[in-house]
């Protein structure tokens, strides 16, 4: 399926959240090394990631998810407000390959990485997308926000 045919099918966006639950619910990642690709199509393994950049405010998306959109309005404040926290923004597009990723994105101005095959979903243990899940420099999920600017604002770090 398309992400345009999956937005405009309800019970297909359902079905597509199940099988994110019953992936999650089967498979546990913590030990396994992922992959993700950077926009220029290199594979970076995100504990490299993660050891080089230091804690992390992640946003979880996809061009295909409703609420896609209004995410990447909000990113320039969402990325502001994770620096000044001391947090790298990135946004991890997962579930679709590069290409789309990058015609979604267009012209915006926002560092991303690719998941395609969903490893970072599982490791995070996220059941649904857009979100934020804030990663400290030992690679630990230390929250777990709505992927807005005013979540980041008030959420208190350890």
């Amino acid at each position: 399926y398309t992400p345009a045919v999956v937005r405009r099918n309800p019970k297909l966006m359902y079905a597509v959240a199940v099988w994110f639950a019953v992936c999650l619910s089967v498979a546990d990642l913590r030990s396994a090394e992922v992959t993700v690709t950077d926009p220029d199509g290199a594979s970076v393994r995100w504990s490299d990631w993660i050891e080089d950049r230091g804690p992390a405010a992640v946003v979880l998306w996809a061009s295909w998810v409703p609420n896609a959109e209004a995410t990447l309005k909000e990113w320039n404040d969402i990325a502001r407000v994770a620096r000044s926290k001391d947090l790298s923004p990135i946004l991890v597009s997962v579930q679709e390959n590069a290409a789309e990723t990058r015609a979604s994105l267009g012209d915006a101005e926002v560092p991303w990485m690719n998941d395609r095959y969903g490893g970072l979903l599982k490791q995070f243990r996220v059941v649904e997308i857009p979100a934020m899940v804030i990663i400290a420099g030992d690679g630990r999920v230390v929250a777990r926000l709505e992927p807005t600017a005013n979540a980041l604002r008030e959420w208190k770090s350890e």
